[in-house]
């Protein structure tokens, strides 16, 4: 049985702002999807972002929003394996499918006023 290990954090880089994500520790089996999810306390951090840091420590943009029901997808990753829902300014949703050996890395949430 093979495992793909997924650990979040979330980057708070602005006075005043509290980001807080969850689960921070998923163990499921390749193949499998997982979701993580990520709060703030600001309305007025109107952009959010989802970043990948390998194993070799590169970190990498996954995604970002620009406000509520509003996301892309950053390449090389692609819409058919990562999503993000952005539930509402201060709340969104990471999720990936079919779980590999290369998803195993430490996924970041940030925010921020400006892109």
């Amino acid at each position: 049985v093979h495992y793909a290990l997924l650990c979040y954090s979330a980057l708070n880089c602005c006075k005043g702002l509290s980001i807080t994500q969850g689960p921070t520790l998923i163990i499921k089996d390749y193949g499998d999807s997982v979701k993580a999810e990520c709060w703030h306390n600001d309305s007025t951090y109107y952009y959010m972002y989802w970043y990948k840091q390998g194993i070799l420590g590169q970190i990498e943009l996954i995604a970002l929003s620009i406000g509520k029901g509003m996301s892309q997808i950053a390449a090389p990753f692609n819409e058919s394996k990562y999503s993000m829902t952005r539930v509402e300014v201060k709340h969104g949703i990471l999720e990936i499918q079919k779980l590999e050996a290369e998803d195993s890395a430490v996924y970041f949430c940030a925010a921020s006023r400006a892109q």
